[in-house]
């Protein structure tokens, strides 16, 4: 690896890099935001999760018993994660055997 110093506007040492994959990989960032409970799912990652057909899921929207859905400027659907954890809460029975 090849480096030089240089100094910036400010007085500072710049390191320059003279390998473009040195730029690269300076430049890649490789933390995760970390899960909250607004997280944001696609349409893809809700059916994954709860195994069903893209049609089903739309026959539950439009019959009212899908989870709360936003639908963004693009058109694109998104499900808060918080809002399909209490959707499959409140949909939770509990078998009477006697």
């Amino acid at each position: 690896m090849t480096t030089s110093m240089r100094l910036t506007h400010t007085g500072q040492p710049d390191r320059l890099l003279r390998h473009s994959s040195e730029r690269a990989h300076r430049s890649v960032r490789t933390t995760k935001p970390p899960p909250c409970a607004s997280t944001l799912l696609t349409i893809a990652e809700v059916l994954t999760e709860l195994k069903v057909a893209r049609s089903t899921f739309d026959t539950w929207r439009a019959l009212g018993f899908a989870p709360e859905c936003i639908k963004l400027p693009n058109g694109q659907i998104r499900v808060r994660r918080r809002a399909l954890d209490a959707w499959l809460t409140s949909r939770t029975e509990i078998s009477d055997v006697s």
